[in-house]
């Protein structure tokens, strides 16, 4: 369970990465940050302050963070999506959590939430009036990760075309 000690240690591990950024002025996109500020891993907040520490660009930063989205390498789809949906509540600062992880229902709430958030993108698409192949369609409304269903929901507000949605990866 993730208590308030621990939320302190990492709020205090993500002001260290955050100074050393801001006092090498290195700059990171919008969805980098994000996932920087979610961060609760000990280890990948470590990684992140070498690599703050010892780039010199962003885009080596970039290259020399954890291996995927902060604290979610090596993780089953189960699991990201648990980390997903733990991640929102606390953000949301609801009982989520407690509610449905309690009752074991994280693989159908996960279900639920891909359906409404590839609705979403879809919505989203059609709203620019895009065109959405069928081969895309059915990729969006198939993907079960909910990382990589934020991703999609954040760039097909500005993709020029629908195939270039779901090439980006999250993180």
């Amino acid at each position: 369970m993730y208590t308030e000690l621990e939320d302190a240690k990492a709020g205090a591990r993500l002001e260290m990465v955050l100074v050393v950024l801001e006092a090498r002025d290195l700059r990171l996109p919008r969805r980098a940050v994000q996932d920087l500020a979610e961060c609760a891993d000990r280890d990948d907040l470590r990684q992140w302050a070498r690599a703050a520490a010892t780039a010199n660009s962003t885009e080596e930063l970039l290259s020399k963070r954890p291996g995927g989205p902060c604290g979610r390498s090596g993780m089953n789809l189960f699991e990201r999506n648990h980390q997903y949906l733990q991640v929102r509540e606390r953000r949301l600062g609801g009982d989520i959590h407690a509610r449905i992880f309690a009752n074991n229902h994280c693989e159908e709430l996960a279900s639920v939430v891909a359906k409404e958030m590839a609705k979403g993108i879809l919505r989203r698409l059609a709203a620019r009036q895009l065109e959405v192949p069928d081969h895309i369609r059915s990729a969006i409304e198939g993907c079960q990760d909910l990382y990589t269903l934020d991703a999609w929901t954040e760039v097909a507000a500005t993709a020029p075309t629908a195939e270039a949605v779901v090439v980006v990866s999250p993180g």
